[in-house]
């Protein structure tokens, strides 16, 4: 039977086990996903700070951890794992980054509760939490902290009488226009004060209450520091043009805006004096007993780490030995009237794919841009997500919305987009998978769920585009021309499969 220093060292040495554990085993079984996260924890922006963080949750999860704690495995952590789990393989299936980094720590957390228990994971929550602040899956509430930041600033400049056209994230005002791109969405103050008030939560060893009230401060004042700041150079923007040295370089005065902001969160932290463990006392060592076993925290741990990546372990092998042929994709379609190679006016930004085709149709008399991108599945691209732009840069995207069509068949969608030039241009697109159409993200990615169990997980991206008026945005049927064209190519890529 170990030692009594051996039991009271057992929590902090179960823990590091299970994070070598946890790593080690995710790892292997989600190499590409780990390697996606290293490239944002050593690039330069809203994450660059991963390593540093996670090296602090440890640390103060160590910290806290010291002492004697009775530990036990807790056998209905069992149900959040077997939920994450199932999680986990859908992520891979269907190519839900943000799905997939949103349970890695919820993952560790049911690891922790089912191998150490609740009360030693309830200890360690906070400092747990440090590390999340740099996973990727806060991306997807970039969309959300621009409209915030847009809907605040069209308020304030109606309140100042300033003249502006305001049309997504576009403010138009007479010198120029100023985008509210995803950086200037106020993501990385928040991730920021977030994180500072978890660590100053976890260092001050504050109670679990007190660190929720912390976070909520913080994160409102960072995102109140970013609306000052865009409302700040859409005046200089007015005001002084939109050529202005401090409209192209803005990052320093950023975060002295953001800096002043957390004052209101450092004065209440000065002045917070509860801590959830400042009136600890020593347990008895009669509590380090027969309970905590190392071999019992030791088969909780296994058996933790099987039920959590085990279901996943068989689409990363048939991943790995898929063999899928570049025959099926769309270039081998007889396109018709096909012009000779020039410069296409407009293609999309579908990244990591497997091949392409770019090119001009002549059809009927009309002039349009084909594009076709095709994606295997066994690659780190992913063809149906909300990053993919329909229209990149110089567009911008104005509508995307189904179709109505005579030929029930044809799934569509229509994008409207315009470019600084003030040309317009209209889109008709589809996601093509196992020989259907499917005309959004949802739909394609049920796809993915329910042929996820075959060997071809590979997908395309069809678009034809034309030049269009600003009123076709307000369209929503495709005129008997192109969808007679969209038809003759469903009906040979049909014929392909």
């Amino acid at each position: 039977m170990p030692d009594k220093q051996t039991l009271r060292q057992l929590p902090v040495i179960s823990y590091l086990g299970l994070v070598v554990a946890y790593i080690y085993a995710t790892y292997s079984t989600f190499e590409d996903r780990f390697v996606s996260l290293h490239g944002h924890w050593t690039t330069a922006g809203d994450m660059d700070m991963g390593y540093a963080l996670l090296g602090a949750s440890i640390l103060f999860s160590c910290l806290s951890l010291k002492g004697s704690l009775k530990i036990r495995p807790h056998w209905l952590f069992i149900l959040p794992a077997l939920t994450i789990s199932a999680l986990f393989y859908i992520s891979s299936v269907l190519d839900l980054k943000s799905v997939f980094f949103l349970c890695l720590p919820l993952g560790f957390i049911a690891l922790l509760g089912l191998t150490l228990g609740t009360q030693a994971t309830i200890k360690i929550l906070i400092a747990n939490l440090i590390y999340v602040m740099a996973l990727p899956f806060w991306y997807i509430i970039i969309p959300f902290l621009q409209w915030m930041t847009v809907y605040v600033n069209s308020i304030i400049i109606e309140l100042l009488g300033m003249t502006a056209y305001i049309e997504g994230n576009y403010i138009t005002v007479p010198s120029g226009v100023i985008h509210v791109a995803g950086g200037c969405s106020g993501l990385k103050y928040f991730l920021s004060s977030v994180a500072l008030a978890l660590i100053s939560s976890a260092w001050n060893k504050q109670r679990l209450l007190h660190a929720i009230i912390s976070v909520a401060l913080a994160a409102s004042l960072a995102i109140l520091a970013n609306w000052i700041r865009v409302a700040f150079l859409i005046q200089i923007g007015y005001s002084e043009g939109i050529s202005h040295p401090l409209m192209a370089d803005h990052d320093l005065l950023g975060w002295c805006i953001f800096v002043v902001a957390m004052i209101p969160w450092l004065v209440y932290e000065s002045k917070s004096n509860q801590s959830a463990y400042s009136n600890e006392t020593a347990q008895a060592s009669s509590e380090c007993n027969e309970n905590n076993s190392p071999a019992l925290l030791l088969f909780a741990a296994v058996a933790g780490i099987l039920v959590l990546v085990a279901p996943s372990l068989s689409i990363r092998d048939a991943a790995h030995n898929e063999n899928i042929s570049l025959l099926s994709f769309a270039t081998a379609l007889a396109l018709p009237e096909t012009r000779e190679p020039q410069t296409p006016r407009w293609k999309p930004n579908f990244p990591e794919s497997d091949a392409e085709l770019h090119q001009q149709l002549l059809y009927q008399g009309k002039v349009l841009d084909f594009s076709a991108v095709y994606f295997s599945g066994a690659g780190p691209g992913e063809l149906a997500k909300t990053t993919n732009e329909i229209f990149p840069v110089p567009w911008r995207l104005l509508s995307d919305t189904p179709v109505s069509t005579k030929n029930k068949d044809l799934k569509l969608r229509s994008a409207h987009g315009v470019n600084n030039a003030g040309q317009y241009r209209q889109v008709f697109y589809w996601y093509w998978q196992h020989g259907e159409m499917f005309n959004s993200i949802i739909s394609s990615k049920l796809a993915m769920l329910k042929y996820s169990l075959t060997r071809d997980q590979s997908g395309q991206l069809i678009a034809i585009s034309r030049r269009c008026s600003e009123s076709c945005s307000s369209v929503n049927e495709i005129d008997p021309t192109l969808e007679q064209l969209i038809s003759s190519l469903v009906q040979q890529l049909r014929t392909q499969k």
